[in-house]
């Protein structure tokens, strides 16, 4: 009888999309075998519809994930392998594949890497329990999408806020709690060759329009994930003036563009914060240097809350014990005008415009729609986590319904009071109304004391600036007490400040 020959399957998920720093690689089991078989499968829920009736990916956000998938399968074949792209239910299609292997081969391990949120963790638990029933070995790595090890901290001693977390951290001087970067195999053990390889890749990838106007220009996948860090921090030194410049709404340099890889695991957060301690010993550290660390930081902390919280971080309620300080309600006529970049706030428009023709928004657009959402429409908070999902390119589910609690009142350190006053935001961040022109040309000639709140414009300023209220440019479809204020005068500016709630204070070394 003819032994065969030994094969280890490697499972990747959709937000592990990479071979540097991959922990499924981590053993010398999946370097020595005959026959590595990575698999990814695309499941259904792409293609589905949320409880709410939302799209869980738009056309864009697929394009740029098969964007992510091309550029792994590249890697993996430059080192000697591949990469089998299938399609279907998860669980289901990883079991047909490894039973139809194991018919040709002695599948001596499946590996999977741990995950953090309630979707993925059960396809986890599937695939395990479905390759047990048929005798085949299930390794389990730890998750890897932290800087920090995945056990530094578990459900019962993760702080209720983000800087008792942070001083947490910031109290290890020896480094101890970052996990160490797995290490890159130069060489891959290859696809069985009478495996038959899915059609999926061979198409050719993606190439939808970038919007000229695109603060997020560049490519999916981990070579140009790499590429954005090099050009980051080596070329542009966008890095040293990051906290003086990530306010800003116009343009692909004003912050670091790295969310959108680190939410398909294209790049990790550990190989962000080697990048970044590298740059400080060869530069210096300044607050800018800190202020990226903090970003970082604040990425891991959903990580983690979202591994205790569980499915609660779905529900709109949301993990806080403190019930909800007001009752929201939802319409459908104020919720489209709000995606639809339609509400006649300019401001918001031209977030939710850029939203929808790029994938990306700033951080400084984000918490306004937000909280304007939720706050001033009074429309539950979870229509909106679910919209951010189907547009935003860099969507992590952790990220995403952390931050909308937070901004709701339902999250972390939940408070009624926190408030984005939209007009006074405006004329702070974007004073001349040049990011509002960028996304509502209809309202280009409008000067800039009115460009906030054009309603406010006379007959003979809306003909002078050629526009038409509830015409060519729609009248607010609502008006805050709060924003009446700010109408009467000019602002400068003042890019740089931090958001309300987060001054910082860097641990001093001892």
């Amino acid at each position: 009888m003819i032994s065969k020959q030994k094969a280890i399957v490697c499972v990747f998920q959709w937000n592990s999309l990479r071979v540097r720093d991959q922990p499924l690689f981590a053993n010398p089991t999946c370097i020595a075998t005959d026959f590595l078989v990575n698999v990814h499968v695309i499941d259904d829920v792409w293609e589905s519809l949320t409880k709410k009736g939302t799209k869980r990916a738009s056309p864009r956000r697929r394009e740029y994930y098969m964007d992510s998938l091309h550029s792994l399968n590249h890697e993996l074949i430059s080192r000697g392998s591949g990469l089998l792209v299938l399609k279907g239910d998860t669980v289901r299609t990883v079991a047909r594949a490894v039973q139809k292997l194991s018919e040709t081969h002695d599948v001596s391990g499946v590996y999977l890497e741990a995950a953090n949120t309630v979707e993925e963790s059960r396809r986890v638990f599937g695939i395990q329990q479905s390759i047990h029933n048929l005798g085949i070995d299930v390794i389990v790595k730890p998750n890897a999408q932290t800087m920090l090890k995945a056990d530094f901290v578990d459900s019962s001693n993760l702080p209720n806020t983000f800087t008792q977390f942070r001083i947490m951290v910031e109290k290890d001087s020896t480094g101890s709690i970052l996990r160490p970067i797995f290490e890159t195999p130069k060489k891959l053990p290859p696809m069985p060759a009478d495996l038959q390889i899915s059609t999926i890749l061979q198409e050719n990838p993606s190439s939808y329009p970038v919007d000229p106007r695109s603060a997020f220009p560049f490519a999916g996948g981990e070579k140009a994930g790499l590429e954005r860090i090099q050009n980051y921090f080596n070329k542009t030194n966008g890095v040293r003036t990051y906290k003086e410049t990530r306010n800003q709404l116009i343009g692909s340099e004003y912050s670091s563009k790295l969310s959108p890889y680190l939410a398909f695991g294209s790049i990790s957060a550990a190989t962000v914060l080697q990048k970044l301690k590298q740059y400080e010993r060869d530069n210096g550290a300044n607050e800018s240097t800190y202020w990226l660390f903090f970003e970082l930081l604040w990425h891991d902390y959903f990580q983690f809350i979202a591994k205790k919280y569980g499915k609660q971080l779905y529900i709109l309620s949301g993990i806080s014990s403190i019930p909800p300080a007001y009752q929201w309600i939802y319409n459908p006529q104020t919720f489209n005008a709000w995606t639809k970049g339609l509400t006649g706030i300019p401001f918001l428009d031209a977030n939710m415009r850029e939203l929808a023709a790029t994938g990306f928004m700033s951080n400084r657009g984000r918490q306004n729609v937000a909280s304007f959402l939720v706050r001033d429409l009074n429309i539950p908070w979870i229509y909106g986590a679910e919209w951010f999902e189907e547009q935003l390119l860099d969507h992590d589910p952790c990220s995403n319904y952390g931050n909308w609690q937070y901004v709701s009142g339902v999250g972390n350190d939940p408070r009624a009071d926190r408030y984005f006053n939209v007009i006074k935001q405006g004329k702070d961040y974007d004073p001349n109304g040049e990011y509002i022109k960028l996304w509502c040309p209809e309202l280009v000639n409008v000067p800039a004391e009115m460009i906030h709140h054009p309603w406010k414009m006379t007959s003979m300023q809306q003909k002078d600036s050629q526009v038409t209220l509830g015409v060519s440019y729609p009248l607010p479809i609502v008006e805050a007490d709060a924003w009446k204020k700010h109408y009467t005068y000019l602002s400068k500016g003042k890019l740089g400040r931090a958001n309300p709630g987060e001054s910082i204070y860097r641990h001093k070394k001892k």
